[in-house]
């Protein structure tokens, strides 16, 4: 009987608890439904802290609620853009109602011009299309295990998988979503991959996911780089050599409707001033 218990026990340590799902079924799970993901409210960051900056920041957040558009259409979002360069931190919001498409910059809105909306339309169109499924998490988490939430996805009930990273992946797939976002990114050959995997000290992912319906929650990567790296890779990994990266997506609510109303007595863009962003 003592030994039936035992084995018991060890059948359920790597199963990560009797009637739950291991890490690796939750992950697959979770991948599967990225894409099915329409509508929420966002929390992205990502924030490098180089070697010798003194704990000091750069990067970006973006908050805010966003619906994606149906074909042609523009979306339904007021999602804030926050440039942060250590102390100094600068913020952008777009606003769409899904017909029209606006900026607010130091509390001042100014509405898009007819070409700027277009290529809002575009870009929606892109991430429509694509969407969050281009985050292949799946591929992303190395050696998962359930584990505790801490901190993540507060307040929403989820399931976590703590892991690894598979930094490579996750770089190549960020940079595709920049692309389909119209940035003119390179994507890593097999030769970069190797050699970025080489450059990474460590690594860590934690992923929370619906408990009941599997959709991604969040997702927290952070990333410490080796001072030690090829000269190749160094040029291209910049502040990075030696430095810290972390990256954070949050979704809740996903799939709620999302209501967003136009702004009155906006200015024509052209009145914004330059320094503000034009």
């Amino acid at each position: 009987m003592t030994r039936r218990l035992a084995l018991l026990a060890a059948t359920c340590a790597l199963l990560a608890g009797c009637g739950g799902a291991s890490g690796s079924k939750l992950i697959e799970q979770t991948a599967a439904k990225v894409g099915n993901i329409k509508s929420g409210r966002l929390n992205l960051e990502l924030l490098v802290t180089p070697r010798g900056a003194g704990g000091q920041q750069i990067g970006f957040r973006l908050s805010g609620p966003f619906a994606l558009p149906k074909a042609g259409q523009l979306p339904v979002t007021r999602l804030s853009y926050t440039q942060v360069l250590g102390s100094r931190h600068a913020t952008v919001t777009l606003i769409s109602d899904g017909v029209d498409a606006f900026v607010e910059v130091n509390g001042k809105t100014y509405q898009l011009r007819a070409d700027q909306v277009e290529q809002l339309r575009g870009t929606s169109g892109a991430l429509r299309s694509g969407g969050l499924a281009q985050l292949r998490v799946g591929d992303w988490v190395k050696n998962p295990r359930t584990g505790p939430c801490g901190s993540i996805a507060l307040g929403a009930d989820v399931d976590c998988v703590h892991g690894s990273l598979d930094v490579a992946n996750a770089v190549n797939d960020l940079l595709q979503l920049g692309r389909d976002l119209g940035r003119n990114v390179p994507l890593l050959n097999g030769s970069n991959e190797k050699q970025i995997r080489r450059a990474v000290g460590s690594s860590s992912v934690v992923l929370a996911t619906g408990h009941g319906d599997r959709l991604l929650r969040a997702l927290a990567i952070d990333i410490v780089f080796r001072l030690q790296v090829p000269d190749p890779l160094k040029k291209s990994l910049g502040s990075l050599v030696g430095g810290k990266l972390h990256f954070t997506i949050a979704i809740a609510n996903p799939n709620r409707p999302v209501h967003v109303t136009a702004p009155h007595n906006a200015l024509p863009y052209d009145q914004l001033p330059k320094s503000g962003g034009g």
